[in-house]
């Protein structure tokens, strides 16, 4: 297999678990919310057959019957856990590409949009963040726009007066436009 083959597969790669904390805690709380309601349900269920001796309860339960309560709950956790899983994933992957994205704004970078998988939840919220960081990058090449007018005003003075002092507010404004070109991912 080459490399390219290699890093392919390695990019499609999957991982279920972003947060741990976070989904972790989603599905201990999906576990709780089920083994509640079916307790609940039960009670609702069976406390009248009970009080009306339409059910009658043994002392002891026979072994078959006790293990397959035992089994029932613990399919019940099993499936509560992988739905709490799924549904904690469905939320973490945006929210993880949110906090990259956070991160990359911080540094000045307002280039690439945030992608979405289909099934994705908070689309509204990546929404407006593409939309935040597309007005930021708007702001930004008006600013750079100006910063290259006043440049132009810079040199023609320079050229005029050959001071030291235009030549380091010129280099510096020189600076400041290629940092901000290369933030929004525009290179002059």
């Amino acid at each position: 297999m080459n490399t390219t083959a290699k890093n392919t597969q390695h990019k499609h790669k999957k991982t279920v678990l972003l947060d741990w904390d976070f989904q972790f805690r989603i599905i201990k709380l999906s576990i709780l919310v089920g083994l509640v309601s079916t307790a609940v349900t039960s009670f609702v269920l069976l406390w009248p057959l009970y009080k009306f001796e339409i059910l009658k309860i043994p002392k002891f339960l026979p072994t078959p019957i006790m293990l397959a309560m035992v089994v029932a709950l613990l399919t019940n956790m099993l499936s509560l856990g992988l739905m709490g899983l799924y549904l904690s994933h469905r939320i973490s992957g945006p929210l993880y590409s949110v906090v990259r994205k956070l991160r990359l704004l911080g540094h000045g970078n307002f280039f690439g949009e945030l992608k979405l998988r289909k099934n994705d939840e908070l689309k509204y919220l990546m929404r407006n963040i593409n939309h935040a960081t597309s007005q930021l990058a708007d702001k930004t090449r008006d600013d750079i726009s100006k910063l290259e007018k006043l440049l132009s005003q810079v040199q023609k003075a320079n050229q005029k007066l050959n001071s030291d002092e235009l030549n380091e507010v010129e280099t510096k404004i020189k600076l400041m436009v290629e940092h901000w070109s290369k933030s929004i991912g525009e290179h002059s």
